[in-house]
């Protein structure tokens, strides 16, 4: 029987053919026309439009035909793109042939010594069917492109495929990536596959359009195959109530029971996840939304882990981990989505291994197996490892009661735990201990050889900067005066109410997770649409000796890393600057763009190292700055509809 596909092929061949055999008529009467003398140059013009209009027939046949079809120069298959340059090397051929024969016509009617290679004058019209472009409409999805030259064409002589300066800034990671195919593409029978031969273009090709390092080439704006995962992009998420479905995904087997204490506080909060999704279900945010596929893989949990996490939680063990990983799981199920939980580098290993993508070194966005995956520092360190390819008793119902405490003191430790947010929500006071010098990587143990240059200014910064008085008294507790003073305010002033920050809520976090997955995509650079939007930023000059962190808090704003890459110019240095730089140049470290008091000027060379933290004195930083929803701090304001 034959199949659907060969009965296509058939027919599209049948249609090429009687296309091909069309133009080939009108030429051969053209031919005939002219040798016995007997037609115009009206008329022949005319037959000459009828071959360009046959001939653009033909590509747009041909195109329609292969539109999902590869469109580059240098891939190893049939391409849209070779079909449209093999038409133009057709027609330019034609034409020349057709000049000839009208100049031998024109000067044999003349009786003249004319060489027969001679053109007419009014033959040099041939360079504007040659500059003619072939231009199909929107529905047929052909993009127009610039004129070819069909010498250069057979002579191979390639396009230009470099990165431009101005695309540098928004790409990169561009060049690394070209000179690690240089030497690679080789390497995997896939990228032979994807269209990569070695040439410099084949490599800008498929990191801009198979993967997305580079900027897609001028002429190309349409990426091959999707950014997102085919299957995942059909698919609409809807808002998942069942708390039973939820629990079935938490289940550990080697029966360690990993999953316990997270089920209890799934179970217990389970109705504030309900309110929160029913009052968000009416925005636009959640209308037609699409379904990714996510892995959450627990790598704090797993029994090659060490922690022991599991075996203690109910025996006063560190529950912080388990609060956070019990609301993420908590808000992307409710949000829809395909959830795989993990905890066990075996069970990782055995869900990867049944994606046929998952052995193979170049992936297309469309293969992944995978649209997020969200893990902690134990289960990446697992991925690196093993993924080669890869990558009491509470009552539901029960209120809590106000444990007559009025005062809730910090004792400097943990940093940022979740228990002062319990104690405010429940109307206390949080004595939150300030550190003068702040704690950091050189005089703290705790963040001693950790990759972060943060200076934690006290053991909530956050309660600190956003929540503030009268809920929290931020005071240094090695200072008995001021701890006393602070302490005997708090009893003697009427006790705050219970105040919980919006983004603290279920609903809060359903709505940040939601943006979150909607518009952040970290395999992904689109300078054309970055998130946070440009329209939130604002570009600030911090002062002599002060972090972007401080420069923005000052301002009333947070510092938006993402938006570094946009500021790393001479220009931007030199628009934001009081005085001329004097020299400019790349560095290396988390300070830069930056100017000196002197007049030099610094570039990022490394954008790895991108960094809201870190100040030198006689260092002036240059700062992108956002705003924010109040009680939204992850959220600008532009970022939510």
């Amino acid at each position: 029987m034959v199949s659907k596909t060969m009965r296509l092929q058939l027919g599209s061949v049948r249609r090429l053919g009687m296309l091909v055999c069309a133009v080939g008529f009108v030429w051969s009467l053209l031919f005939v026309s002219m040798m016995l003398n007997e037609t115009s140059e009206e008329q022949s013009e005319n037959l000459k439009d009828e071959i360009l209009a046959l001939s653009q027939k033909y590509v747009r046949s041909l195109a329609k035909d292969s539109q999902n079809a590869v469109d580059g120069p240098y891939t190893g298959r049939l391409t849209g793109y070779d079909l449209k340059k093999t038409m133009a090397v057709l027609l330019e051929d034609m034409m020349e042939r057709l000049e000839r024969i009208e100049a031998r016509l024109d000067a044999a009617a003349a009786g003249s010594n004319v060489s027969a290679l001679a053109v007419r004058p009014h033959s040099v019209r041939r360079s504007s069917h040659h500059e003619q472009r072939v231009v199909l409409s929107k529905e047929e999805k052909v993009v127009e492109e610039k004129p070819v030259n069909a010498k250069d064409l057979l002579l191979g002589v390639q396009e230009d495929c470099s990165v431009t300066s101005d695309e540098l800034l928004q790409f990169p990671s561009c060049p690394a990536k070209i000179a690690w195919m240089r030497s690679h593409w080789k390497s995997d029978s896939c990228y032979a596959y994807y269209g990569v031969d070695g040439s410099e273009c084949s490599f800008r090709i498929y990191l801009s359009e198979i993967e997305t390092w580079c900027p897609v080439l001028t002429g190309r704006k349409q990426r091959l195959f999707n950014t997102s995962n085919s299957e995942a992009g059909t698919r609409q998420a809807s808002l998942k109530l069942d708390l039973h479905g939820l629990l079935n995904l938490l289940r550990d087997p080697g029966q360690r029971h990993n999953y316990e204490w997270m089920k209890m506080r799934i179970e217990r909060m389970w109705p504030n996840w309900l309110r929160a999704a029913k009052s968000l279900s009416t925005q636009n945010d959640f209308q037609h939304r699409p379904q990714k596929r996510i892995l959450v893989h627990l790598g704090l949990l797993s029994s090659k882990s060490g922690f022991k996490i599991p075996e203690t939680s109910f025996k006063g063990g560190p529950l912080g981990e388990l609060v956070q990983w019990s609301d993420l799981i908590s808000a992307l199920y409710v949000l829809g989505h395909d959830l795989i939980i993990t905890s066990e580098v075996e069970q990782l290993q055995q869900i990867l291994v049944k994606f046929p993508s998952a052995e193979a070194q170049c992936q297309s966005r469309t293969t992944l197996p995978l649209d997020l995956l969200y893990t902690d520092i134990v289960g990446l360190t697992q991925f690196k490892r093993k993924v080669k390819q890869g990558y009491g008793k509470f009552s539901v119902t029960s209120k809590p009661r106000v444990q007559c405490m009025q005062l809730f003191i910090g004792l400097g430790f943990p940093y940022e735990g979740p228990a002062p947010l319990e104690a405010i929500a429940l109307g206390n006071i949080f004595i939150n201990p300030k550190f003068d010098p702040p704690h950091n990587s050189e005089n703290t143990k705790f963040f001693r050889g950790k990759p972060t240059s943060r200076k934690v200014t006290s053991q909530h910064p956050y309660a600190e900067d956003f929540i503030a008085s009268p809920n929290v008294i931020t005071v240094d507790i090695d200072d008995k005066v001021a701890l006393e003073e602070a302490v005997v305010k708090a009893l003697k002033e009427e006790p705050p109410k219970p105040y919980m920050p919006y983004e603290f809520t279920e609903e809060g976090m359903l709505q940040r997770v939601n943006a979150y997955i909607l518009h952040q995509d970290f395999c992904r650079q689109d300078a054309e649409k970055p998130w946070p939007p440009a329209s939130s930023i604002q570009v600030i000059t911090a002062a002599p000796g002060v972090s972007c962190k401080d420069a923005c808090r000052q301002k009333d704003l947070i510092c938006e890393p993402s938006h570094f890459p946009r500021l790393n110019t001479a220009e931007m240095l030199k628009q934001y600057n009081s005085q001329p730089c004097t020299t400019v140049s790349q560095q290396d470290d988390i300070y830069y763009p930056a100017m000196e008091t002197t007049g030099a000027c610094f570039l990022q060379k490394e954008h790895l190292l991108f960094s809201c933290m870190g100040a030198i004195v006689d260092l002036k930083r240059l700062c992108p700055c956002r705003d924010y929803i109040k009680g939204q701090t992850a959220l600008c304001m532009n970022c939510v509809s």
